[in-house]
């Protein structure tokens, strides 16, 4: 199910023809948590954040700033949410 989703997203949000998509599949990396839990779980591991300061962080504009620079696009296939973490460098 998840190379499926790799396949559209590859397909339908980057526009990938089906058999370059097939070729870049494996470089796609998805999550099925929500695009806030991603973003928090990266900002923590780039910036190694203790659980004191985590609370002081505006994670929801962590995560906007990483939809508007293309790191991150969330999409559906198949009824799942998926967030690609990958998506400006595929």
């Amino acid at each position: 199910e998840i190379e499926m989703a790799a396949l559209f997203f590859l397909c339908d949000n980057l526009r990938y023809s089906f058999e370059d998509a097939i070729e870049k599949v494996s470089d796609v990396m998805l999550s099925t948590e929500s695009a806030i839990d991603c973003a928090e779980e990266l900002f923590n591991e780039i910036f190694d954040v203790s659980s004191e300061i985590a609370c002081y962080i505006n994670y929801e504009r962590y995560l906007r700033d990483l939809e508007l620079n293309g790191c991150f696009c969330s999409f559906e296939f198949n009824g799942v949410d998926y967030v690609c973490l990958n998506a400006d460098s595929i």
